[in-house]
């Protein structure tokens, strides 16, 4: 997935929501893999990726990304 446009803009929206310019992004990062993904940062990340490609994720969406390679999937859904 690293040539994937969803997934590098995604990269670059979890580095400036949790603060780390330094962050390593796999599809599998999660909550467990990223320092400082909590219930609060989580909120802002959904609401930066909403915001950058201008979808709207339903809480069936929100409630299925449980790391990075779902949030590219759910963006997907949204965009065909």
């Amino acid at each position: 997935m690293q040539h994937d446009p969803i997934f590098e803009r995604i990269i670059l929206i979890c580095k400036e929501v949790f603060k780390q310019d330094d962050l390593l992004v796999t599809e599998s990062s999660d909550k467990n893999s990223i320092s400082g993904w909590d219930s609060i940062s989580n909120l802002f990340f959904i609401d930066s990726v909403e915001k950058a490609f201008q979808v709207k994720f339903d809480l069936d969406d929100i409630m299925g990304i449980q790391n990075v390679g779902d949030m590219v999937s759910a963006v997907k859904k949204h965009q065909s």
